[in-house]
């Protein structure tokens, strides 16, 4: 990936610490998603496998 527009991508984004949120995981999997079609990865992920179970 370009790294300016990396860059740029991160500067615009409001990224905050939090819980891990359904509504998250669902985004992520879609980012995951297009970064395989695109070939950025090279195999499939599913993100909630990697999410740690909520503790309440």
């Amino acid at each position: 990936m370009d790294l300016d527009a990396v860059r740029v991508a991160i500067d615009r984004s409001d990224l905050v610490a939090g819980p891990v949120t359904c509504t998250i995981v669902a985004q992520l999997q879609e980012t995951a998603d297009a970064f395989l079609m695109v070939g950025f990865i090279p195999g499939p992920i599913v993100v909630r496998d990697a999410v740690w179970p909520s503790a309440g």
